[in-house]
């Protein structure tokens, strides 16, 4: 085990992660806004299933690969994002949804998901300095 309150810490944005996460992809469904299928794979795997696992090897004896498996589908789940609600003129972009119930939802879970996986990130490399660290004093 890494740290207790590091591990807690990590479990919470990880679960607050997968909760903006789904009801972004409700707002994808509902609007409706399809992924191609190479998309929608990204997504499955490495924004949805990937932190979780991480989240799992974190308290198990093998924490370090999954801060790393954590930090990595952060990474990948931020330039996604970004790249996809911010900088792309596609149907996936915040400022081209059409207008409707389910805009306002897309939008601000849009821009949380890119708060949170920028924060995870940042915290997955403190984390990871912290146990190196750590595992050098003893």
């Amino acid at each position: 085990m890494i740290n207790r309150k590091i591990n807690l810490t990590l479990t919470a944005i990880v679960l607050l992660h997968a909760l903006i996460s789904t009801l972004h992809g409700l707002g994808h469904t509902q609007i409706p806004v399809p992924l191609s299928l190479p998309d929608l794979l990204f997504v499955v795997f490495v924004i949805g299933l990937a932190p979780l696992v991480g989240l799992a090897m974190i308290w198990t004896r093998y924490p370090k690969a999954g801060l790393w498996i954590v930090l990595l589908s952060m990474i990948g789940a931020f330039v996604f994002g970004v790249y996809h609600h911010f900088v792309e003129l596609g149907t996936d972009n915040v400022n081209l949804i059409s207008a409707g119930d389910w805009r306002p939802l897309f939008q601000i879970t849009a821009v949380l998901l890119a708060i949170i996986e920028a924060a995870s990130c940042v915290f997955a490399v403190i984390a990871n300095r912290a146990s190196s660290a750590r595992k050098g004093a003893v």
